[in-house]
């Protein structure tokens, strides 16, 4: 018998990087390996009419019609001289029917027992024998025979105008899960969902307005396509047993638009988990239009699974916040960010509750992240792109925020690449490398008393006036840090340092370690400037090269007298 094909979602959505690539897709052998065969390729979940293998994707780099396949694959896809695989594109669950011999069988698939009523499950990849060898062979176990009972025993209708709520409750009485065949279930009455839920292709449910759904647990399974339809409302609820940790599809609310918004999806998803402890979910790779902001709270996990395709989120509006995570440990995770016009306010990310994580993420924009809580990590943050707006790629105004590994590409005389504001303390940086002409690689604006930071490995490559920038104003304090290892690029920005020091404050900038400083031809290797009464003193500067500037050491301003700027014996001098 013929297995049920699906649509292969990737290249379905607009990604231009790829347009006019090749993309070839491969049949696997039992270890999910890539043989030399081309699958065949359907225009159609049924039908004969096959398409050409391998596939050429459109000028906008989408599939140029649906693409079905009947098992799993992976894809080659050729761009210019550049070759990529994907990983194993399969459709989860998938549904096999009767066992049969000599039969090529994957991990997850289900099939029906060819004696008994019962539903297996395939537990390793494996060319059948005989159904009881497989059996013991631990290859095959048995799962709840799902395909078999369904709403429809229970009285539900299916058909889109009958109220099937208590027949769906009466299975889940009766048998502990809900299995949802093809059909729209209309949802009139509200209810509470305890047991796991399973939708077929086809399956969806259609919620009135004014009805809410309440799911307690993280037992939903579907497909990525539209299972939650109507004007109603769904909400997952669960603690850390059931429904915390789920992983969730936004294609549930909705087909994303090909050219079109996509905010309203990923809102009502983000909507319906707003319950939850600990959710997450997952972008296939390709281009998101978003004509407006998202709000997510507590322990949301937002994840770009783009590999051979980035994710990418393309802000299409000029002010707000794109992503605002509003409660604790949020995360995201390879995320890119474009926008069509330049923007004037707002942050790609922010985070307002504490312990949230951002890794791999690139973006442009006025801010590309704005911290504004305790205990956060960001690794491996990147700006990319151009424009003309000149606002910082990362402000903070929390605690604790321990930043690694970020790479800035800035192109604005104004920009900075990470600003510490007043809330800052006990924030580390180690590793920040800037490109393109800027004001600061890290930027210290004290109008706060802002303790015990630490910066290291600090490059910046091309002419910027300061790698490391703290100014202190009205009564602001910046006191006991640590800076280790600025290097300055090639070329002279008037007035450019390694490190700037400005106390305009009538509290105090001391008690700092400063080591390992290269200024590589700027003005100034430490620029200190004092002009009020606050201190400017106890700073320590060791094991630093200090040959390279015009000055070694600056010591200016109204009340330059009463600086106070140590270099230790290691520390070379001009």
């Amino acid at each position: 018998m013929a297995s049920p094909r699906y649509s292969i979602p990737d290249f379905a959505i607009e990604n231009t990087f790829y347009a006019g690539a090749t993309v070839s897709i491969f049949t696997l052998d039992e270890d999910l390996n890539r043989t030399e065969t081309l699958a065949a390729v359907y225009a159609n979940p049924v039908g004969a009419t096959l398409l050409a293998n391998p596939v050429a994707l459109d000028s906008r780099g989408r599939w140029p019609q649906p693409v079905y396949v009947g098992e799993p694959v992976i894809m080659v896809i050729e761009r210019d001289d550049e070759v990529s695989e994907t990983g194993v594109v399969s459709q989860a669950n998938r549904w096999r029917g009767i066992w049969q011999a000599g039969t090529l069988y994957f991990p997850g698939e289900r099939l029906r027992d060819p004696v008994f009523p019962r539903t297996m499950v395939v537990n390793a990849g494996h060319t059948s024998s005989t159904f009881m060898t497989d059996l013991a062979a631990g290859l095959l176990s048995e799962e709840m025979n799902l395909a078999q009972e369904t709403v429809v025993m229970y009285g539900a209708k299916g058909d889109g105008s009958t109220n099937d709520s208590a027949a769906i409750l009466a299975m889940q009485a009766a048998v502990g899960y809900i299995t949802f065949p093809s059909g729209t279930f209309r949802i009139s009455t509200a209810l509470t969902v305890t047991v796991p839920m399973y939708f077929m292709p086809g399956a969806q449910l259609l919620i009135d307005s004014g009805i809410l759904v309440m799911l307690r647990g993280r037992h939903v399974f579907a497909d990525r396509v539209p299972i939650f339809t109507g004007s109603g409302t769904v909400k997952f609820q669960g603690n850390d047993d059931d429904a915390s940790g789920a992983t969730i599809y936004p294609e549930w609310w909705g087909r994303f638009p090909r050219s079109g918004n996509c905010a309203g999806i990923i809102q009502k998803m983000s909507d319906a988990c707003s319950l939850l402890t600990e959710w997450h979910a997952t972008f296939l790779g390709g281009v998101y239009r978003l004509d407006n902001g998202v709000t997510f709270g507590r322990g949301a996990f937002i994840e770009g699974l783009g590999q051979t395709r980035r994710t990418v989120f393309v802000v299409n509006f000029a002010s707000g916040d794109v992503m605002h995570f509003t409660d604790t440990a949020a995360r995201i995770e390879g995320i890119q960010f474009e926008q069509t016009m330049d923007r004037t306010s707002g942050a790609n990310v922010r985070f307002d509750g504490a312990d949230s994580i951002l890794r791999d993420v690139n973006t442009g924009g006025w801010v590309g992240v704005a911290v504004n809580a305790n205990g956060c990590l960001i690794e491996g943050l990147v700006r990319i792109g151009s424009g003309t707006t000149s606002g910082p790629l990362l402000t903070n105004t929390g605690q604790g925020t321990t930043i690694i590994n970020m790479r800035a590409a800035l192109n604005a005389a104004a920009m900075v690449a990470v600003q510490l504001l007043a809330g800052s303390a006990f924030v580390e940086i180690d590793g920040l490398v800037t490109t393109g002409s800027a004001a600061y690689a890290v930027d210290v604006q004290a109008t706060g008393f802002i303790p015990s930071c630490v910066f290291r490995r600090i490059r910046c490559r091309n002419n910027t006036r300061a790698g490391v920038n703290i100014e202190c104003s009205g009564s602001g304090s910046f006191q006991n840090f640590i800076i280790d290892g600025v290097q300055m690029g090639p070329g002279t920005v008037t007035g450019s340092a390694s490190v700037r020091l400005v106390n305009n404050s009538s509290s105090n900038l001391f008690g700092g370690t400063i080591s390992n400083i290269n200024p590589r031809g700027g003005e100034h290797g430490i620029y200190a400037e004092r002009n009020t009464t606050g201190a400017l003193n106890q700073i320590v500067v060791s094991n630093s090269i200090l040959t390279g500037a015009a000055t070694a050491v600056t010591e200016t301003g109204t009340e330059a007298a009463g600086i106070s700027i140590t270099l230790d014996s290691e520390t070379v001098l001009t």
